[in-house]
């Protein structure tokens, strides 16, 4: 039974919320513009100096940021005192959960990479004690005092419940979803700091958004294409999530509803269409009806992994690699078409594996998101390779951390279930 809270109860709950907004204001205010003084902090937030004092002492009592000395001015007046983030002060570690290996990284206060380690071939029903010495270890390799650690980041490839932070489902990891307990037991561990667990494609997304791009090209869709397709959404520099944090599975979005199953139950979506499996699937049912062709003759050489195969007859220029390539283009055109109608978003990314297919590929999704798209703003629409490569996941995630430095634990998923 839900009761109502006493008002002076809620009033100072909401105060606290405010002041630790504001903290993650003033924070991330100095980091982007440091040196900074208080008083131009207080005209960037509109905060009274008073209030602004108050918040920049808290930092520096927690070490976050530090005083620089006296800044330039043009009265005759006392000089201000500039603020800067504290970088060596204080670290974050993010890590990422893949289908065949955990990695994950250690970073200071302005999101330098200081340790980097991977763990190969896990078992999921062990996965919360192989995330734990993957911590244990990053530790250990940065060399640094674990009270300095501010928390942990954690990207996932499934649809999270953030009501007990388990995994509902993953197409990408076979029963990931049949183990409910490695989010406590990581958390358990590292009981003094926050452990923020998130699909891996919004922390991609949030990386090409807050340091690739800069937040400068406004909200922007990251497409994510491995073993799956996953799809993170920046709105107002924020991660999109939606009421119950499944928005952005564009990979299940229905492209046929006649075509395949999908491993989430349902027919023809993307993923069973430009996922990297799907593509070798598809190829390889070309390949067998032809009995002919590059991609033919190197998987009946069984020398190379398959996907290499095919990229490899892909660049010979192999008929059925070229086909079922262009074919994957125009179902991704598709989607993003159906994202750009439905969010009025412009600027898309795409990464992962796909972007080994090149020039040619991401041209021909270029070419056909312009021909399907409203004259009104067609050619306004952006498609472009990610330039952040491997380490997105890694990066977004301690990148948000950090963006969200004294955000209460609760409030990251805000989804109001």
């Amino acid at each position: 039974m839900i009761t109502k809270q006493p008002n002076d109860y809620v009033k100072i709950a909401n105060q606290q919320l405010i002041k630790q907004n504001n903290l993650t204001l003033v924070f991330n205010l100095i980091n982007r513009y440091e040196p900074i003084s208080r008083v131009k902090l207080a005209r960037l937030t509109r905060l009274s100096p008073t209030t602004i004092s108050s918040l920049v002492e808290e930092l520096l009592e927690n070490e976050l940021v530090m005083e620089v000395g006296a800044g330039k001015t043009n009265s005759s007046g006392r000089k201000p005192i500039m603020l800067k983030v504290n970088q060596k002060s204080r670290f974050v570690i993010s890590l990422e959960v893949k289908k065949d290996k955990n990695s994950g990284g250690v970073y200071d206060l302005k999101c330098n990479e200081i340790a980097r380690k991977s763990i190969s071939e896990y078992d999921i029903a062990e996965l919360g004690n192989g995330l734990i010495s993957l911590c244990e270890e990053l530790i250990e390799e940065s060399k640094l005092n674990r009270n300095n650690f501010l928390g942990i980041a954690l990207g996932i490839p499934g649809i999270i419940n953030y009501r007990d932070y388990t995994v509902v489902s993953s197409t990408v990891i076979e029963k990931l979803h049949t183990n409910k307990t490695f989010y406590t037991e990581l958390s358990n561990r590292f009981s003094n700091i926050p452990i923020l667990m998130e699909n891996e494609s919004c922390f991609a997304a949030y990386a090409e958004h807050t340091i690739a791009r800069s937040g400068r090209e406004g909200d922007n869709i990251l497409i994510d294409i491995n073993e799956g397709v996953g799809c993170g959404i920046i709105i107002d520099d924020n991660i999109y999530k939606g009421a119950w944090g499944i928005a952005g599975e564009l990979g299940h979005m229905t492209i046929d509803m006649n075509g395949e199953h999908c491993e989430c139950g349902n027919r023809g979506c993307l993923e069973t269409l430009v996922s990297i499996p799907a593509i070798l699937k598809r190829a390889l049912k070309a390949a067998e009806e032809k009995k002919s062709g590059v991609f033919w003759e190197l998987v009946q050489k069984k020398d190379l992994p398959l996907f290499d195969s095919f990229l490899k007859a892909y660049e010979d220029k192999d008929p059925v690699a070229l086909e079922t390539v262009l074919h994957a283009a125009d179902c991704l055109a598709f989607g993003i078409n159906n994202a750009v109608n439905l969010l009025d978003i412009r600027q898309i990314g795409i990464s992962g594996r796909i972007t080994k297919f090149g020039k040619l590929f991401i041209d021909r999704v270029k070419q056909k998101v312009k021909s399907m798209s409203f004259d009104l703003y067609g050619d306004k629409i952006q498609v472009n390779y990610s330039v952040l490569g491997d380490d997105t996941v890694v990066l977004g995630g301690a990148r948000y951390l950090l963006d969200n430095i004294y955000r209460p634990k609760r409030d990251f998923a805000n989804q109001g279930i």
